[in-house]
């Protein structure tokens, strides 16, 4: 009982040790959003410009892996059919 105890308090500990860090990064961003609007800005285009091509690439190894695996199921019927 002890011991489920001490998780949950270390888990909680946890928890806030997060909370604190996003505040603090928001702070820091806020800051940094009021201080460098154009640095803040450019950096948040460069940003956004690799998370789209990550979703590209991930949705072209996507198609590729669907693409594959039809592929693959129309192989195997076509060598199961009876002749």
């Amino acid at each position: 009982m002890k011991a489920g105890f001490e998780a949950r308090a270390r888990a909680r500990r946890e928890k806030e040790k997060e909370r604190e860090e996003k505040e603090r990064e928001e702070r820091r961003e806020e800051a940094e959003r009021e201080t460098d609007l154009q640095g803040w800005a450019q950096r948040m285009r460069q940003e956004h410009e690799v998370m789209l091509s990550w979703l590209d690439i991930w949705q072209s190894l996507r198609r590729f892996s669907v693409d594959s695996h039809e592929q693959d199921q129309r192989t195997r019927a076509e060598e199961s059919r009876p002749e």
